[in-house]
């Protein structure tokens, strides 16, 4: 709650001080790979408003799907193999703003730090060869839900689409502090000793956002 106290005064002092409001609506994805996913991704998708928009800054809000799949972990031995798979999903809420290092002239760089906060679905599934060794069965399922929270960063150019500026499109890297681990770690089988793999997976990205504004460019 501090935090979002905090954010909360950031935003209303910003707009008391900004002279140009251009509120306006956007869309994001970002995709990640890190070892522990090995050739699994994970990633996101927001959907948002920024509230509006100054020379130097414009304050955002969003709501963001995240999702992803880590490596499935197997285990042989001499009679049977049994298979662990995992996979995560949330709805969360962001709060965050955008930055500009430089001019906004035909492109320009920026930063974008990002809070994150919302309940994340943790599921979990135990696989063994029975009767059949050429298939696995289903032991069991297990699941938890968990608050978490997190920081991103990013920074990347972006640029207007079209004469009128209405369209403004971002291409970065995105740098997350999402920790998965202490979710898979409450995460624990009743047949049998092996647990689902912790996964820290801090790690960079890429991502594309398109932002739409209400307001037209003034023709000279």
């Amino acid at each position: 709650m501090q935090k979002l106290f905090i954010l909360y005064l950031f935003l209303n002092a910003t707009i008391s001080f900004s002279q140009n409001l251009e509120p306006a609506v956007f869309a994001k994805v970002n995709t990640f790979r890190h070892t522990g996913f090995e050739d699994n991704i994970f990633a996101d998708g927001a959907l948002g408003v920024s509230l509006f928009s100054t020379y130097w800054i414009s304050p955002k809000i969003g709501f963001k799907r995240i999702f992803g799949n880590p490596n499935d972990v197997s285990f042989f031995n001499e009679t049977n193999q049994e298979l662990i798979s995992s996979k995560y999903k949330g709805n969360v809420f962001t709060v965050g703003a955008k930055i500009r290092l430089t001019k906004p002239e035909d492109a320009w760089l920026f930063i974008w730090p990002e809070y994150s906060f919302g309940d994340v679905k943790f599921e979990s599934s135990y696989y063994k060869t029975e009767d059949d060794i050429t298939r696995l069965a289903l032991q069991e399922r297990i699941n938890s839900k968990n608050y978490n929270s997190w920081f991103d960063l990013s920074t990347g150019v972006e640029f207007y689409f079209d004469n009128n500026e209405r369209f403004l499109t971002s291409v970065y890297l995105t740098y997350t502090l999402m920790d998965l681990g202490s979710g898979f770690d409450k995460l624990s089988f009743e047949s049998t000793t092996k647990r689902p793999p912790s996964k820290n997976n801090s790690t960079i990205g890429l991502g594309v956002s398109i932002e739409f504004c209400f307001c037209k460019k003034n023709q000279d």
